[in-house]
């Protein structure tokens, strides 16, 4: 079977049926996927369905899972198409990974990329023979890097095909890339981590403290808006009663935004930690005569001493759900 959530893939339930109303359907949750009861399914969850307790993230399924499949599937059926091969080269497996490598190393120089891989091998693609299953055996990071490189060279085999019959085959493995890349390259967007510098934001902002500042105030500002909409909500004659907004339900919302953020709160309030260092390995005379007691008989670089604020800055969350749980039992 395929995963624990259903069971496509057994006897008379192919798991390849991807249509509306697929067979496996109806045995979501119908079968334990364990023989004794895990620890965590000891607590309350649901009697019906205990393995749905278990969710699935996106990187082991995608980028540590079906992606690798993807592209390692994609560069044997290449080898095979022989858009590797090179006059009065062998033709054999090995060979042909040897030249696809040297494609996707060429790639990685023009394109300044680091790849961990030194090489595309039967081993480290689990090929032992041309009845197996192909899949990179790599990180996830190079997972990225490999779907990049299949996106830019399966639209170059696609302007220069070799045969008019292998188009449609090479259109196809090229959608079945540039989808995931389009996943994963909106999946590291660092919106919701207030990284504004990713989203350059810095062209509007301006300098650093400034784009600090709006991070700082995104979580207050939002909360701000909460309460505005609510209050408009409740005071605006047009709006119709059923769209108003309700109080208990408007603070349950904005306890659970403090909940969610309290992670990227804390990653905020250190953040001025992690620039700290910068301003001794700048050689500034003054800061390092003011700091000279501290840091005599230690490497002026790892400014460890700094780590002495990070418990108070990491006040600053608590600090913040304790006063609006205060407030919301008041």
């Amino acid at each position: 079977m395929i995963c624990h959530l259903c069971d496509a893939g057994a006897q008379g339930l192919p798991y390849t049926d991807v249509s509306s109303a697929p067979q496996w359907l109806s045995t979501l949750g119908a079968s334990l996927p364990w023989e004794s009861t895990p620890p965590l399914n000891e607590a309350p969850f649901s009697v019906s369905s205990p393995a749905f307790l278990y969710k699935l993230d996106p990187f082991h399924v995608l980028k540590f899972g079906i992606f690798r499949d993807a592209c390692a599937s994609t560069v044997i059926r290449l080898c095979f198409l022989e858009y590797f091969d090179c006059e009065g080269e062998l033709q054999n497996v090995p060979e042909r990974l040897s030249r696809a490598f040297s494609f996707y190393k060429l790639w990685c120089l023009a394109e300044k990329k680091n790849p961990s891989l030194k090489g595309f091998t039967r081993m480290n693609m689990h090929y032992d023979n041309n009845h197996s299953f192909a899949w990179f055996n790599c990180k996830g990071s190079e997972v990225t890097l490999l779907m990049q490189w299949l996106d830019f060279q399966l639209l170059h085999f696609l302007e220069n095909v070799k045969q008019e019959s292998h188009r449609p085959e090479l259109r196809a493995m090229h959608q079945m890339i540039r989808g995931p890349r389009a996943f994963s390259d909106a999946q590291a967007r660092n919106f919701f981590l207030l990284d504004v510098d990713s989203l350059g934001f810095d062209c509007v902002a301006g300098s650093p403290i400034n784009r600090y500042a709006f991070s700082v105030a995104a979580l207050p500002c939002a909360l701000l808006w909460l309460i505005t909409a609510a209050v408009l909500s409740r005071v605006l004659p047009f709006i119709p009663r059923h769209r108003r907004f309700e109080i208990p339900k408007t603070i349950s919302t904005m306890g659970q935004v403090v909940q969610v953020s309290f992670t990227i709160v804390s990653k905020i309030a250190l953040e001025p930690m992690m620039h700290a260092p910068r301003a001794a390995k700048k050689g500034q005379a003054g800061f390092l005569q003011c700091i000279r007691f501290l840091i005599a008989r230690f490497r002026v670089d790892f400014w460890w001493y700094g780590s002495l604020e990070c418990p108070t800055r990491l006040l600053f969350p608590p600090v913040l759900i304790f006063f609006l749980s205060f407030f919301v039992i008041v």
